[in-house]
């Protein structure tokens, strides 16, 4: 269930000696040499939990208190020098953060950026960017925790999936992978899907190459093709707006092709070791 709360009244007020600006709300705080930035962050209740107990060490560092929320401490803040460099660099590794969700959690809600803050010594915390926003809140299931009784009776926590971390740095480290990421976070048409498969063809080093993976089948990639060209199977959100040829003997329908797609970004992430 999805309630739609309103702005809060910081967003339409914005903070203490705070003025308005693009984006959102940023105050007159002069940052210092040594700011330590966070990155407030929005998004399925679920999915933050899920970062906090995964995310626990540097270059990526998810902290939750129940004042402000779910915040992201990234290494590659330490570059930035104004709160709108913060909120443009939070923005980028949510997008992938996004898309690692979308594959190890099947998540369809992206993550956003609420508030930039400036930490202090003593932890506290000044709002210097905050970002206007309709705030969700999600009737939800939290993040489940797995545990196992040894031998001995003793009831122990299993550590968590380190899937989504390594594909989070690899994605912070290759340009390629953080773009895929940031396109299957909103691949849910025919264009985004294709966009997609776009770049993991490239990467791999062209259509003949990858079809000879095992995860990549030629005639499923066919249809795949075909379906997302043909005006006569996607209508109006083909990939051309006329019949390039004959329409498609065996379309896929578009739940198809996002299994299709999703099992190929399966395998390319494999072949990488993740």
């Amino acid at each position: 269930m999805v309630g739609d709360m309103g702005s809060d009244n910081r967003s339409r007020r914005g903070p203490v000696g705070a003025r308005r600006c693009r984006g959102g709300w940023a105050s007159d705080l002069t940052p210092t040499g040594d700011t330590v930035w966070e990155g407030q962050v929005q998004g399925r209740a679920s999915d933050l939990e899920h970062l906090v107990r995964n995310f626990t060490a540097p270059p990526l560092l998810f902290v939750r208190d129940e004042r402000d929320g779910c915040r992201l401490r990234s290494d590659s803040f330490a570059a930035c020098t104004t709160p709108h460099d913060v909120l443009e660099d939070a923005e980028q590794v949510l997008s992938i953060l996004s898309g690692v969700l979308r594959l190890t959690r099947d998540s369809h809600e992206g993550l956003r950026v609420g508030a930039v803050f400036r930490r202090r010594d003593d932890e506290s915390r000044d709002v210097v960017l905050h970002v206007q926003d309709t705030l969700k809140v999600r009737a939800e299931l939290g993040e489940p925790t797995v545990t196992i009784t040894d031998s001995d009776g003793i009831v122990r926590v299993a550590a968590p999936p380190r899937r989504p971390l390594e594909i989070a740095r690899l994605g912070l480290a290759d340009e390629t992978v953080a773009k895929a990421l940031r396109l299957l976070a909103n691949a849910t048409d025919w264009v985004g899907l294709y966009r997609l498969y776009e770049v993991m063809e490239e990467d791999i080093g062209g259509e003949r190459k990858l079809v000879r993976r095992p995860w990549c089948p030629a005639a499923r990639l066919k249809r795949f093709k075909q379906s997302a060209n043909s005006p006569t199977v996607a209508g109006d959100t083909a990939r051309h707006g006329t019949e390039p040829g004959d329409p498609p003997r065996d379309p896929m329908s578009l739940d198809e092709a996002r299994a299709f797609v999703h099992e190929l970004v399966e395998g390319w992430f494999g072949s990488k070791g993740v």
